[in-house]
Order: structure tokens, then sequence, then C-alpha cells
């Protein structure tokens, strides 16, 4: 990642009831060492979450070099790092020239590189018939049961051989 964390009201805000997030250049700007700041949320130390219904309403930022994501890490990661920890992405949408219209989601573990021996990768895709998801707010979540994580339909026992009991634990909810 290239930007840096910040608590900064220039870069995580609440406003009327909207939780802001923004990435800055920094001021001045220094094309040869460029800086970014960002906020982000990280509910380490104060509640992890496992099982159930989670729903997040957001509207995406656009633009080449942004990447809004929703993400979910075991709650071991410092004991056992990542990706050996697992990851739920409730959403993800990168913007390195993709398109603005879609986003993407996934349930993945194992270690890097990434290759089908060593690292199991489960994903979905959502795409707008027309506009970005940057124009408007929209819903986004993830459903996780004893035995699957949803919308990609994932059944714990296709994680059959994998670690499963990763997934027996609570995790912690990212956003940046």
């Amino acid at each position: 990642e290239l930007q840096t964390y910040t608590n900064s009201v220039e870069n995580i805000l609440l406003n009327n009831g909207y939780l802001y997030i923004r990435a800055k250049k920094d001021n001045p700007f220094d094309p040869n060492q460029p800086g970014y700041t960002s906020g982000r949320i990280n509910t380490a130390g104060k509640v992890e979450i496992q099982y159930g219904l989670r729903e997040i309403r957001a509207k995406l930022s656009s633009g080449v070099g942004t990447w809004p994501a929703i993400w979910m890490l075991n709650s071991e990661i410092n004991a056992v790092g990542w990706p050996y920890c697992g990851e739920i992405d409730i959403m993800e949408q990168g913007h390195t020239g993709a398109s603005s219209n879609v986003t993407t989601g996934a349930a993945h573990l194992g270690n890097c590189p990434y290759s089908s021996s060593s690292h199991f990768y489960n994903s979905f895709q959502h795409t707008l018939n027309s506009g970005s998801f940057a124009d408007n707010f929209h819903t986004y979540e993830i459903r996780w049961d004893v035995d699957y994580i949803a919308p990609n339909s994932l059944t714990i026992s296709d994680l059959d051989g994998k670690n499963t009991t990763i997934w027996s634990r609570s995790c912690l909810l990212y956003t940046s």
C-alpha cells in the first residue's frame, strides 16, 4: 500500500450520519516521491465479528489508482500472519485501469505466491449494466454461517483439505 493511514479529519470524517474516507495527495506534492494519506476503519481490539449478515452501504470513489475495499481478516492475523489467517472480501474495486462498474469479493486463505496447491480462492463479481458504483450508494453484503459464506455460495466443505478452522473463528472488519 502506497498511502499512509491517518486519523486526520482530512482523511476520515463522520458528518450528518455519513462516514467519509478520503485519500489525499500530500501538499505540496513531490512527483519524485509521491505521498498520499488515507483513512481506514480497523476493528482490531474493539470488536470481533463472527457469522451473520453484514451489510455496508457505500458510495465508492472513482479514478485510476483508487482501491476502495471492505474486508475481514481472521482475528488471529497477528499470530499467524496474512494470508495464512484467511480473508473475506465483502467488496473490492481495483482502479488500475479497471472499470468502475465492477466490484468483486472473495474468500481466500493459504500462502503466497498464489497457486492452486497452496492458496484457496473463491470469488464473485457484480457488474452494473450502466453507470458507476461512484454514481450512487449501493449495499454490499456478506452472509457468513457455520456452513457457508455467501454471496459467492462458498460452502465450508469446499475448503476440504484446507485449514478450515480459520472459518470458525471471529474476524476483524476493515475498510479503506
